[in-house]
């Protein structure tokens, strides 16, 4: 049997990130594959696409492979791409089989196979097991009903959906072999690229609105002396960044300091000083000997989910946290060489405008490189999702699942802040100027965003082209020059006359270097569609 295994990756990075070059989910689906007896009747072809790929494109790599089964992991950036590309591979590949699995499928995706009928099955959960199961099926049983496979949706002799029962969750991570230690992962082709690990599943959070697709029951941990032999067999291939997929690193605190040390040692034997770490961790659970040995394992930043500050908002999500902690460890880890770059979402129940903004006044002029602002997406399984009537909330029906408006925003908030965001992302590459401007001028640091926004008409902060578009590289680049315009008008104008000199130099440079960073990002966005790696 010929498996081609399809990732389509997100192109939503930030500058100077290497480009996704493999799958990890996969390379955990191959790997487990191989405990089957029936491995040696498979031949597997992984290819990996980005998602402003054209469909067409996709399509034909698909059908150069000819695969028998096509799987396809999906996500909120990709699944309406794989929707619109299945029937051009089919069209070239007629008797192929599609399973598609990922955060993306759920018990509500049951409704793909009543209208799409090129998918054939469904993979909801952790899909190691499922997968393996599935291929086996099909090997020795194709032609029967494939009811017995739990976490698996297919369809009945009348094509009518049929939801299996679910599939439990792995409790011993360590029946999957790792995919590096089996040469799955080519690390010779990710040399200076990325590299993704993951050394644990699960979430000791649960907010409302995630929807963590592997955070079942408790928090789960691959053996530390597999990690570790791991990170021996990667580190000599000098991947340019390492990226740990654990949605809290730092859940188990002695652990995560374990591999952090492992990790220095192995920069030190293999002189490999340039790798860029990069894990979440929970900030306020951070401690200064934590810090300490991230920088010194090569992590310049750490991701940490703020999304509020108003009580009853994180109240109502279910995030608990000590905020005086929270906002000492940013300041300790600064302190260290170490960004903690916080993240905020707009549009959470319990929060209004006038606290999004007050959010954003109470981070962004602490000397951060970064600021996240993300927009409430409603994902299936999700809390907010069963609460959206509670709460008021209207979302796109359909990927990402945006809130739209809700008992707490008006739509044109929505709209208002969503043109806010991606103006605070595009002129990331001179904050520090435009938080010192504000503090120079008196102001809140929101105000010359949302001022500047309100003097353009709406479709001057349009960000839903896709990313490697000419519309959008026009857009982004249009929208900072009126950016600059604006504080070096009404905002210049509030300093005195003896400061505006300094200011003006200050604000066309650091213009200049959003405008370039932007460029030399879009410009590494646009890579050809790779030739797929193979595998028998």
């Amino acid at each position: 049997m010929k498996i081609t295994l399809l990732a389509i990756h997100s192109e939503e990075t930030y500058p100077g990130m290497p480009p996704w070059r493999f799958s990890l989910a996969f390379a955990y689906l191959q790997a487990y594959l191989t405990t089957s007896p029936q491995y040696h009747r498979l031949t597997i072809n992984r290819l990996t696409h980005g998602e402003s790929d054209a469909p067409v494109d996709i399509a034909r790599a698909v059908a150069a492979t000819a695969p028998d089964l096509l799987a396809i992991s999906c996500y909120l950036w990709n699944i309406r791409l794989v929707l619109e590309l299945l029937p051009l591979a089919r069209a070239q590949q007629p008797s192929m089989r599609v399973v598609l699995g990922g955060p993306e499928i759920n018990l509500e995706s049951a409704r793909i196979l009543e209208n799409h009928p090129d998918v054939s099955y469904l993979a909801v959960g952790e899909g190691e097991v499922t997968f393996r199961e599935l291929v086996e099926h099909l090997l020795d049983h194709p032609g029967d009903d494939p009811s017995r496979i739990r976490g698996l949706i297919h369809r009945d002799g009348a094509n009518r959906p049929v939801i299996n029962q679910p599939r439990e969750t792995l409790q011993d991570l360590n029946v999957i072999p790792s995919p590096f230690a089996l040469g799955i992962v080519d690390l010779s082709r990710l040399e200076g690229g990325l590299v993704a690990l993951e050394s644990q599943r699960g979430c000791i959070l649960e907010c409302a609105f995630c929807n963590y697709p592997k955070g079942f029951g408790k928090v789960r941990f691959f053996d530390l002396d597999r990690v570790l032999r791991d990170l021996e067999i990667i580190l000599p291939h000098r991947p340019r960044q390492l990226y740990l997929m654990d949605p809290t690193f730092n859940s188990n605190r002695q652990r995560a300091k374990a591999i952090l040390e492992h990790l220095i040692r192995l920069k030190k034997q293999h002189r490999h000083d340039k790798l860029f770490l990069n894990a979440e961790m929970i900030p306020d659970l951070l401690t200064e000997d934590m810090i300490l040995l991230a920088r010194d394992a090569g992590m310049s930043f750490i991701e940490s989910g703020i999304q509020s500050f108003h009580p009853p908002t994180i109240a109502a999500m279910g995030r608990y946290r000590n905020d005086a902690k929270l906002l000492h460890n940013i300041d300790l880890a600064l302190g260290h060489g170490v960004n903690l770059v916080p993240q905020l979402i707009i549009g959470l129940p319990g929060d209004s405008i006038a606290i999004c903004f007050a959010n954003f006044d109470r981070l962004y002029p602490l000397p951060t490189s970064d600021l996240h602002i993300f927009r409430l997406s409603l994902l299936p399984g999700t809390r907010y999702r069963r609460e959206a009537d509670r709460h008021g909330i209207r979302h796109i029906g359909v990927p990402p699942y945006h809130i739209l408006e809700s008992n707490d925003f008006f739509f044109f908030f929505i709209q208002r802040l969503e043109g806010f965001r991606w103006l605070v992302k595009l002129t990331i590459p001179f904050k520090s100027t435009i938080a010192g401007l504000c503090q120079a001028a008196e102001l809140p640091c929101h105000v010359p965003f949302d001022a500047c926004l309100a003097a353009l008409p709406p479709a001057a902060a349009d960000s839903s082209h896709s990313i490697r578009s000419a519309a959008y590289r026009q857009g982004a680049m249009v929208l900072i020059d009126a950016f600059r315009d604006h504080l070096l008008g009404p905002i210049i104008d509030r300093l005195p006359a003896a400061e505006r000199p300094f200011w003006t130099n200050q604000i066309k440079r650091g213009a200049k270097r959003a405008q370039w960073q932007l460029a030399t990002f879009l410009m590494n966005q646009a890579r050809p569609v790779p030739s797929p790696s193979s595998e028998a």
